[in-house]
């Protein structure tokens, strides 16, 4: 993920000359402390009632380890949570059918109530996004090709139904069942490493919203008329990873979190509706890039296993 952040920073520096190498700047260690000790639940239904995804996913871990740890004296616990996950996953299948229809609705309805003098003034936002996708993605591809021989165009091929959908029906969270499908039986990756790494990656890794709260910070200092420190930038990629993760993968969820980035750098809130009408011209590449890079990993990481286990 700091690769990630620090690609957008090179992208979004081309068309936001906005950082600044002199002077000095203090970090708001305060602010990262508390956010960081935010992670940590006060009790175990605050973070569900509220949504907060790193504090559920925080509990999750340690329900996992207890379990570990108390081993056969756990094995009701464990059919109970095997037959919730079972649940969960159906409820996401009947989810999926009317996803597309509703996203739709919601961009269809962002476009016809927002005016050209928005729309005029984000091509800027629309090309870091792209550019940093294109070169991104290029280096993930010469990266596996150079390592592991990967054969570009089977790679697409093995995976055109997974981007289709995703770009498409702009959910990562919907598109993780036929993510899973299409790790098992098309590219022929070893199920236990699909059922850990899919849903993991689908609930803790979010580069297409990393990137964006990357840009943001840009265009928010862009707009203010401000500089962005060295010191400052390291805040940006905190906050952003940060963010990442805890943003629920739901349409609208980005205008929250965009607030808080800018708020906690004090930059202009006025970068907020520019970000929002970009959003419909790169959300879908966005989707598309954000399980390119999941797909790129799984297939990196399988390949790993493979040959440590090959050497063993």
């Amino acid at each position: 993920m700091l690769i990630i952040c620090v690609a957008s920073m090179c992208s979004c520096a081309i068309f936001f000359p906005v950082i600044s190498t002199e002077g000095t700047s203090n970090v708001f260690v305060g602010q990262i402390i508390e956010m960081v000790l935010g992670a940590f639940p006060t009790d175990l239904f605050r973070p569900f009632i509220e949504g907060n995804v790193l504090q559920i996913v925080l509990i999750a871990f340690l329900v996992g380890v207890c379990i570990v740890i108390l081993g056969k004296r756990a094995l009701n616990l464990k059919v109970l949570v095997d037959e919730t996950k079972t649940l969960l996953l159906k409820m996401m299948e009947l989810v999926l059918k009317i996803i597309p229809l509703t996203i739709f609705l919601s961009i269809f309805k962002t476009v016809m109530t927002t005016s050209f003098a928005e729309f005029s003034g984000v091509w800027k936002i629309a090309g870091a996004n792209y550019l940093m996708l294109f070169g991104f993605g290029m280096i993930l591809l010469i990266h596996l090709k150079l390592k592991y021989g990967l054969s570009i165009k089977e790679f697409f091929r093995l995976n055109r139904r997974i981007f289709m959908f995703s770009a498409s029906t702009v959910n990562g969270s919907a598109s993780m069942m036929i993510n899973m499908d299409v790790c098992k039986k098309d590219m022929k990756i070893n199920p236990t490493l699909c059922e850990f790494w899919v849903p993991l990656s689908h609930a803790l890794f979010a580069p297409g919203t990393l990137n964006t709260l990357v840009i943001c910070a840009f265009v928010g200092a862009s707009m203010s008329g401000a500089t962005i420190s060295i010191a400052q930038l390291l805040l940006i990629a905190f906050l952003a990873m940060q963010l990442s993760i805890v943003v629920p993968r739901a349409y609208g969820s980005n205008l929250a979190v965009f607030t808080i980035l800018l708020t906690h750098l004090g930059f202009s809130q006025d970068a907020i509706g520019p970000m929002m009408v970009a959003d419909i011209f790169t959300v879908n590449s966005m989707s598309f890039f954000g399980m390119f890079v999941r797909n790129c990993e799984i297939y990196d990481l399988s390949h790993q296993i493979q040959f440590s286990a090959a050497k063993t």
